[in-house]
């Protein structure tokens, strides 16, 4: 069973959407695609869409021409969270450019810059409400792990290089946890404890992207969606600014954003405290989300 339904209005418009495709992969996000016209197959896309809930679909991912009508079309008829991917200012670019759509609100087409070149931004337009002030939700996700022996350092889903791992129930990905618990504390889901119980055998050394996916999935359920987020990892050892890089693109990817919005920074406690002794690892993390009310 697929989690989003991806739609375009003709055929010309499947390689302005094939980038999506990709990047959903990569997050491990599964997808059905149609062809289907809000103008001239009405019937179709109508039962396309009315019937993706009960088909157990998440997210509705629709392509936006000039009048972005499948966009306002299919967020007319359902109360899935509707992204609309905008065409009218020019393909899709790889993961930056899914950046733009994985962030609007449902039944909004992005815009992230006007067509044709023209200097004066354009506003899209929105279905919904009357109302294009942004509801604005903000999380803090706190995680800490001690250092132990016979395990993998995983950060950010990227394996350090290091004596020791971190002691947990999965892999003890502090970053990922935190992150998770910044997510769900934004959009008022708990945290990952809750919906991830460490008392659950299913849960023992799974990988924390995986979780951090399936917890992005609740939230974009609730009608929420990523903006950004900002990471401090403070330890003492070892030094991470060589995966720092990999880290921001491993956490886009499971949030299907771009690297841009994901940000990662490494602190020392300067020797104080049991992270300044080496015992472990602590990680606090600041994510954004937006709702249009």
């Amino acid at each position: 069973m697929a989690d989003v339904l991806v739609l375009v209005g003709s055929e010309s418009d499947k390689p302005r959407i094939e980038p999506a495709f990709e990047i959903l992969s990569k997050a491990g996000v599964s997808y059905e695609f149609h062809v289907s016209s809000a103008h001239r197959q009405p019937e179709q896309t109508t039962d396309l869409v009315k019937t993706a809930r009960k088909k157990g679909f998440k997210v509705v991912i629709a392509g936006a021409g000039l009048s972005a009508a499948l966009p306002g079309f299919a967020a007319s008829l359902t109360d899935l969270p509707v992204i609309g991917v905008p065409f009218a200012v020019g393909p899709l670019n790889g993961l930056d450019a899914l950046l733009a759509t994985a962030q609007v609100p449902g039944g909004v087409p992005a815009s992230p810059s006007a067509p044709w070149g023209s200097t004066t931004p354009r506003t899209p337009p929105t279905w919904r409400c009357g109302s294009s002030r942004p509801d604005m939700r903000v999380g803090i996700g706190y995680d800490s792990h001690r250092f132990a022996d016979r395990r993998k350092l995983i950060l950010g889903g990227v394996t350090v290089p290091h004596l020791q791992g971190l002691a947990g129930h999965s892999d003890a990905d502090v970053v990922a946890h935190a992150l998770t618990d910044a997510v769900l504390g934004a959009a008022g889901l708990g945290d990952i404890g809750a919906m991830f119980p460490p008392t659950d055998p299913q849960w023992r050394d799974a990988n924390s992207l995986e979780l951090l996916k399936q917890a992005y999935l609740r939230v974009v359920e609730a009608g929420l969606n990523f903006v950004s987020a900002d990471i401090t990892v403070i330890l003492e050892r070892p030094r991470l600014a060589p995966f720092i890089d990999a880290m921001r693109e491993k956490l886009a990817a499971a949030l299907v954003t771009g690297t841009s919005t994901v940000s990662v920074k490494a602190k020392t406690n300067e020797g104080m405290g049991w992270i300044g002794r080496g015992e472990g690892v602590a990680v606090i993390a600041v994510a954004l989300l937006d709702r249009r009310s």
